[in-house]
């Protein structure tokens, strides 16, 4: 975690999005963070320009070969 997210958890899920130009986003519920902002990371997310998609869509599945 970069030193300036530290304590915004919103912005370092985000900067890693950012970084690997999307991608899976691995959250963990047993990080109380996770569970308590999860609204806010899709929220920004989305507002980002990120997209959400199941691992069965034929779009993502492609990715993964």
């Amino acid at each position: 975690m970069l030193p300036q997210n530290r304590s915004n958890y919103v912005e370092h899920v985000l900067a890693s999005a950012r970084a690997h130009q999307g991608g899976i986003v691995l959250l963990h519920e047993i990080h109380s963070n996770t569970l308590r902002q999860l609204e806010d990371i899709i929220q920004a997310l989305w507002a980002d320009g990120f997209t959400f998609a199941s691992l069965g869509d034929a779009e993502f599945s492609a990715s993964l070969r």
